[in-house]
């Protein structure tokens, strides 16, 4: 398992919008030289907005919820990756809906 902070990539590949704020300074694109672990709590809810998959109807409110917690700006809001995975796990073990409904998480 990493240490965190960790070192940023490459200043290229950090672009406001598909990075965690905290990494990219939006006023004049200076980019910070390292990161913690809300910066990757911010990637798991940039991965659930954009996933290419169908959600059940049984499991989309907890997961848009769980999105939205990690897309705080601050990243003193966002939930601990503990929480996360908690969510996630419970996700896991709940009978899916056997509606035909399924969602996007937008």
């Amino acid at each position: 398992a990493a240490i965190a902070p960790q070192p940023a990539f490459a200043a290229h590949t950090l672009t406001p919008g598909n990075h965690a704020p905290e990494m990219v300074n939006k006023d004049d694109e200076i980019h910070s030289e390292h990161h913690d672990m809300a910066v990757d709590i911010w990637g798991l809810g940039y991965m659930i907005e954009h996933a290419e998959v169908d959600i059940p109807v049984s499991h989309f409110a907890d997961l848009q919820k769980l999105q939205i917690a990690t897309l705080q700006d601050d990243p003193n809001c966002r939930p601990s990756a503990v929480h996360c995975l908690e969510v996630l796990r419970a996700l896991q073990l709940r009978p899916t809906s056997t509606e035909k409904d399924v969602q996007k998480i937008d």
